[in-house]
């Protein structure tokens, strides 16, 4: 029917993301443009990805209200996750993968 576009400019957003220390493990708290956090209407999936581009874990949606997510990694200690070598990435939603609306590096 023509050419799909992307709803956003996605190399213009970027989300924000802390890492918290946790006895166990950490914490990990992801905030994206609440103005583009609506696109698609439903929560977007967030993942990390190794440098290789391999999906290594997923992280708890991305709200599409309040444009925030907060996961607690048990298994991912304070010092390994915040010098990462991989990338954070929030999607459109679960049907449109293939678009990124927010991507951050660890370092």
């Amino acid at each position: 029917m023509g050419v799909k576009t992307d709803p956003v400019n996605t190399s213009q957003i970027n989300g924000q993301f802390r890492v918290y220390q946790r006895p166990a493990g950490s914490y990990l708290v992801i905030r994206i443009d609440t103005s583009v956090a609506h696109l698609g209407g439903v929560s977007h999936p967030a993942r990390v990805y190794t440098t290789a581009g391999m999906r290594a874990f997923d992280l708890n949606n991305v709200d599409s209200v309040s444009g925030v997510s907060a996961t607690t990694l048990p298994d991912q200690s304070y010092n390994t996750l915040s010098t990462y070598p991989g990338t954070i990435k929030v999607l459109l939603s679960q049907n449109v993968q293939d678009v990124t609306i927010s991507q951050g590096q660890f370092k």
